[in-house]
């Protein structure tokens, strides 16, 4: 029995987190994407998946995004990810002291906070990240 519920146990953790990301199309056929749909929309569950636990550093050109499960500006950054189709790994800082260490290893301080190779950004705003990506991106 023990050996059931350790199993259970590990497979539950081994689960990726996935916020709660809606797409809406209003009546003037703008698409939305956010945390909360207006009431009686008709919306899609966007999954986007996090990362809740520490994984080694990737390769330097890949985004990584410092989150929280709670922060607002954490969850429009999602919603911009799952819009553009912008891949990315999440690592949540509250998931583990390792994945608080790794972000204090970084400089972070606040979140959302973002990095590529060698560039750094907090905060989200969508002008910013949209410089900040063509800043990073290699050109052909």
């Amino acid at each position: 029995m023990k050996t059931v519920v350790a199993l259970l146990l590990a497979a539950s953790l081994a689960l990726p987190a996935g916020a709660q990301i809606y797409k809406w199309t209003d009546s003037t056929g703008k698409v939305h994407y956010g945390d909360k749909p207006p009431a009686g929309a008709k919306t899609d569950q966007v999954k986007v998946d996090a990362v809740t636990s520490h994984e080694p550093r990737a390769e330097s050109t890949q985004l990584i995004m410092y989150a929280t499960s709670w922060c607002g500006y954490c969850k429009k950054a999602r919603a911009y990810f799952a819009a553009k189709g912008i891949s990315y790994r999440e690592v949540d800082i509250e998931a583990s002291p390792a994945n608080q260490a790794e972000f204090k290893q970084f400089g972070g301080k606040g979140v959302p906070f973002f990095i590529q190779g060698e560039r750094r950004m907090r905060g989200f705003s969508e002008g910013g990240m949209n410089k900040f990506l063509a800043a990073t991106t290699p050109q052909p």
